[in-house]
């Protein structure tokens, strides 16, 4: 059986452990660290808030014009969104893509067909991102009266919601 370290020498071994991790961590490297100590990196969902993006997918009533006019009036960067909302790009968009993707810090979700790409068996992706919330950016339903709807008003509410606007102003 080992010695039990006195509290010095403990401090002093966390310290290492704690600079060795957080090295890993800037580099890129923590899944190798965290898989020595048996601990699965999947389960800590992760998102770089410096260099995150939103996506808004779904049927817009407004244009992107008045939607990037929304984004400008809240200081945020027009590169930080980003749109799916013609027709063909909907349908078309792998929607499987979505989960355990650390690139968004959020989903904004407006009018969407109910069957989309990548979906498997689940009915909506709506459904799927409520029932697997832990595996998904953040969902936020573009709704103007209880109706998925993106509107300039809907829009910008999200904005304010989303966590990449909180991340962003508590700096």
């Amino acid at each position: 059986m080992d010695r039990v370290l006195n509290y010095n020498e403990l401090e002093e071994i966390i310290q290492k452990f704690t600079e060795k991790v957080t090295l890993a961590n800037r580099t890129g490297n923590i899944s190798e660290i965290l898989a020595k100590f048996d601990i699965d990196c999947e389960q800590y969902a992760y998102c770089e808030y410096r260099i995150a993006k939103i996506l808004v997918i779904g049927y817009s009533e407004v244009n992107i014009f008045d939607l990037k006019r929304v984004i400008r009036k809240h200081n945020l960067d027009e590169g930080r969104f980003e749109f799916v909302i013609d027709d063909e790009s909907i349908k078309n968009y792998p929607m499987n893509s979505l989960k355990n993707n650390y690139k968004y810090s959020d989903i904004f979700i407006g009018p969407i067909p109910h069957k989309t790409t990548g979906m498997g068996d689940c009915s909506s992706i709506i459904a799927e991102i409520k029932n697997h919330q832990d595996e998904y950016p953040k969902l936020t339903e573009l709704r103007d009266t209880n109706v998925l709807k993106i509107s300039k008003s809907s829009f910008e509410r999200a904005i304010l919601n989303s966590e990449l606007y909180k991340k962003l102003n508590e700096e």
